[in-house]
């Protein structure tokens, strides 16, 4: 069982947010390193995973050996690599709760004022029959 992050929330470099949902383990290692491969090998690999099937990665070439990127599986190749920290204990300093307070709605969601939820899974959410 991977080890789960209380304090989980990082920036990434334009604004946006993501959070560490867990330390891979290191018998998963390698597969997920193999799955961030599939573009190339920019000498990376994935240590924890990230919301929205990303990853939190050491770099382990160059200059760069040591830093942890951020890893966007829908970019391919080095792009998809964004720097987050220049060291483990620097990238765990950065990471704060995550609080809902901080999740704001975008400008076209408050102008619309409303959502639609499939009514199947309210019945769910609400423990309904």
């Amino acid at each position: 069982m991977g080890h789960f992050f209380s304090d989980n929330v990082f920036g990434i470099a334009g604004g946006n947010h993501s959070g560490v949902t867990q330390a891979i383990p290191f018998e998963k290692v390698p597969y997920e390193k193999s799955l961030i491969d599939q573009t190339g090998d920019f000498g990376f690999i994935p240590v924890a995973y990230a919301e929205g099937g990303n990853y939190v990665c050491f770099a382990t070439r160059g200059g760069d050996a040591g830093k942890i990127y951020f890893c966007d599986h829908e970019i391919p190749g080095r792009e998809a690599f964004i720097l987050l920290a220049g060291s483990l204990t620097e990238f765990l300093d950065l990471l704060e709760p995550f609080s809902g307070a901080s999740v704001q709605p975008t400008r076209e969601q408050t102008e619309q004022g409303r959502v639609w939820i499939d009514p199947e899974f309210l019945k769910q959410i609400k423990g309904s029959q």
